[in-house]
């Protein structure tokens, strides 16, 4: 589950909580074959303030662990590339669209400690009509973003399983006439 809430009424619609913008809900499934992870996801994108309607989305995304590649090259990090499609089944806002990622994740250990770094870069862009110019044709680049993470694992891996504690910032460009205005151009 995934929620968005904002301080200004966020395309409200006059229906439901004003502030309470998004509220997802998704579920998937992880295929590993040797160093390549195949990640597939079933995604509900609701709109509790009525911005928008409900919208429907699967997505793949193929992920590589380069880090023994990368190690074999004297190299003390790994960039894990990944791409991902996502398929939009049924959208109450008009046309299934179709979006496309691409980036690199690339982490590795604070000298000595428990503690690692990460620093993703994302690039996502639009195949069909995911992203719209002013006109409202299709426009290839949406968005990038870079973050810097740090992660410190929660003790040893016991009956509940492996804990760790992750936190970071995350910078977005807007590329896209839709988003920016979906954003206000970028206004408080």
């Amino acid at each position: 589950i995934w929620n968005s809430f904002h301080e200004n009424k966020t395309g409200f619609a006059g229906t439901g909580p004003s502030t309470w913008y998004e509220a997802d809900l998704f579920g998937g499934l992880d295929f590993a074959f040797g160093d390549w992870t195949l990640g597939t996801i079933y995604t509900f994108y609701t709109y509790p303030n009525g911005a928008f309607n409900t919208v429907q989305e699967i997505g793949f995304k193929l992920t590589y662990d380069d880090s023994a590649f990368m190690e074999s090259r004297g190299f003390d990090f790994a960039l894990t590339p990944f791409a991902g499609v996502y398929i939009e089944t049924q959208d109450g806002n008009g046309s299934e669209d179709i979006y496309f990622e691409v980036g690199v994740a690339p982490s590795f250990a604070l000298g000595e400690t428990d503690v690692t770094l990460s620093v993703p870069l994302l690039l996502g862009m639009s195949l069909d009509d995911y992203y719209l110019d002013e006109d409202g044709d299709n426009e290839f680049l949406g968005y990038g973003s870079v973050g810097l993470f740090a992660s410190i694992p929660l003790g040893e891996s016991g009956n509940y399983g492996a804990w760790t504690l992750t936190g970071g910032v995350q910078y977005l460009q807007l590329f896209s006439d839709g988003l920016e205005a979906a954003n206000d151009n970028g206004k408080d």
